[in-house]
């Protein structure tokens, strides 16, 4: 039986606008079992360690990762089991401008099955792995290391693992333009308004 772990690595809060999209992924899929999990520190790659092992001793299958700034369609969840592949998932864009993707992609796109880009690395924010991946994948599995150049954060360390264990990194194209990835913006009253 298929039993997916939502992983939500958070804060104190979360955004109103994930949260409804968390209910309706919930109450839309095709899934027999869920179970929601979230670890809530400061410290990233150390809620993402313990989500996973949290995930693997409830004995799920899949490992659903979900931030709590994502706008996630209800079929999400759905649509990337569906793709039966060890890691898949959707990426977004930044919050800041200039508001890039989040990830790369290598030029070799060579046995990629239709409607998926292969990936290098990409955001944490919608992706679907199986459980076996942190199984064969040794831990920890998210760290930081800021000294390198370009710096790796906690999601590209996880996927550099992940390939040099064989897997590869999925991104479900269509799935990525419809995502939102919540941002704040600072509005001021203009002085020549005031004036």
């Amino acid at each position: 039986m298929t039993h997916v772990a939502i992983c939500i690595p958070s804060g104190e809060m979360v955004h109103a606008e994930f949260a409804l999209s968390l209910a309706a992924i919930v109450g839309s899929t095709r899934v027999a079992k869920i179970s929601l999990w979230n670890q809530r520190s400061a410290v990233l790659p150390e809620s993402r360690n313990r989500l996973v092992r949290d995930a693997l001793k409830a004995k799920a299958t899949h490992l659903l990762w979900l931030d709590s700034d994502m706008v996630v369609p209800p079929f999400a969840l759905d649509r990337l089991l569906a793709h039966r592949e060890p890691i898949v998932g959707a990426t977004y864009a930044k919050r800041a401008p200039p508001h890039e993707i989040v990830g790369r992609a290598p030029l070799d796109q060579s046995d990629v099955p239709a409607g998926l880009t292969a990936m290098h690395y990409m955001g944490f924010g919608c992706v679907l792995i199986d459980a076996s991946v942190f199984v064969a994948v040794p831990g920890p599995w998210f760290d930081l290391d800021l000294r390198a150049e370009p710096q790796v954060h906690e999601d590209r360390w996880f996927f550099r693992e992940a390939i040099a264990c064989g897997y590869r990194v999925l991104c479900d194209d269509w799935l990525t333009t419809q995502l939102g990835h919540i941002g704040s913006t600072v509005h001021r009253i203009e002085a020549e308004a005031s004036a």
